[in-house]
């Protein structure tokens, strides 16, 4: 479980209420992506977690959750960076 302010939420659960909060016809939260490369990026995971406000006890915004696919390619993108930076001079 992902502590979150007082509570306490799993991937799982967040998941089902973003569902809920659809159907319902709510407002959605924002949902906040991966940054790779200085660039907004999705990836490939369907599974979000929540990001409340303590103070008040609502949910603000859904951070997306990274897939093992999505770590393996920021961690490509990171390795083919370093090797660029390494060439400049300080």
């Amino acid at each position: 479980m992902t502590p979150v302010g007082r509570y306490s939420v799993t991937p799982h659960h967040a998941d089902r209420r973003l569902f809920r909060r659809r159907r319902a016809g709510r407002p959605m939260p924002e949902v906040i992506d991966h940054l790779v490369s200085g660039k907004q990026w999705r990836g490939t995971s369907t599974r979000f977690s929540d990001v409340s406000d303590p103070n008040r006890g609502t949910v603000r915004s859904q951070v997306r959750l990274a897939s093992a696919a999505d770590v393996d390619e920021v961690v490509r993108v990171a390795v083919q960076a370093q090797r660029e930076w390494a060439s400049w001079n300080p």
